[in-house]
């Protein structure tokens, strides 16, 4: 019988993705400087809303999930189309807007901002699954992707950071998220 709560696998899995995630943070500044650090931050903070809306949809659909042997294909076409809002307005509109708030920015800080818009599409997108994973209790496929991930994600911030500064941060961890989404 499945469960219906995450047990251990889905813990586990948690503690391993979010440890890892936060490392950004740590690299950029080890590997570059506190400005850089500061502009990758802000950039961060500026997208992270856009991801809430559809992980705020998710958790109202812990309980369906848990029943369901499927994501209901409302769910999956209302989760696509907002992450598609979500991810293409700091895309389009970040560089512009940004540039009206925050003329003193380097250019990189706008190309930036811009390449999390594509992050923000997948970590949209693929939160849907995460949670009804989580939800049906067959967390332990989040433990191994959680796993492997990690260890993908901390080779890309070492690679890229030290290769590419701030957009170097900036897509390794836009790519990850389209590896998890895939």
């Amino acid at each position: 019988a499945r469960r219906a709560h995450p047990g251990i696998e889905g813990r586990i899995a948690r503690i391993v993705a979010t440890g890892v995630y936060k490392l950004d943070g740590p690299l950029v500044a080890f590997f570059l400087d506190f400005d850089t650090l500061g502009h990758y931050s802000l950039a961060r903070a500026l997208v992270m809303p856009f991801i809430l809306v559809t992980q705020s949809f998710c958790s109202t659909r812990f309980k369906r999930y848990a029943r369901a042997t499927r994501i209901p294909s409302k769910d999956l076409w209302t989760v696509y189309a907002v992450s598609l809002a979500a991810g293409a307005a700091p895309v389009f509109l970040g560089a512009v807007v940004l540039q009206f708030f925050y003329p003193d920015k380097p250019a990189v800080f706008f190309v930036a901002v811009q390449i999390l818009g594509i992050r923000v599409f997948f970590q949209s997108a693929y939160g849907l699954y995460n949670m009804y994973l989580y939800a049906s209790g067959r967390s332990s496929a989040l433990r191994w992707a959680s796993l492997i991930c990690a260890t993908l994600n901390l080779a890309l911030y070492l690679a890229l950071i030290p290769a590419f500064e701030l957009l170097g941060a900036v897509w390794a961890d836009t790519l990850l998220c389209g590896g998890y989404f895939g």
